[in-house]
């Protein structure tokens, strides 16, 4: 299995079996970041006549 070569084309798959734990990253490492979002936090107020 190869990818096309040019777009608009189509491969024919050999009938293997894809296992998707080959799709990630052999580290699992990750980062975190404890501040605040990009942008303000929206608070909405609603107010009415009772």
């Amino acid at each position: 299995m190869s990818m096309p070569a040019h777009a608009g084309e189509k491969e024919k798959l050999d009938g293997s079996k894809i296992n998707p734990l080959f799709l990630l990253p052999a580290s699992k490492d990750y980062y975190r970041f404890n501040g605040s979002l990009t942008t303000p936090h929206v608070v909405r107020v609603y107010g009415g006549l009772l």
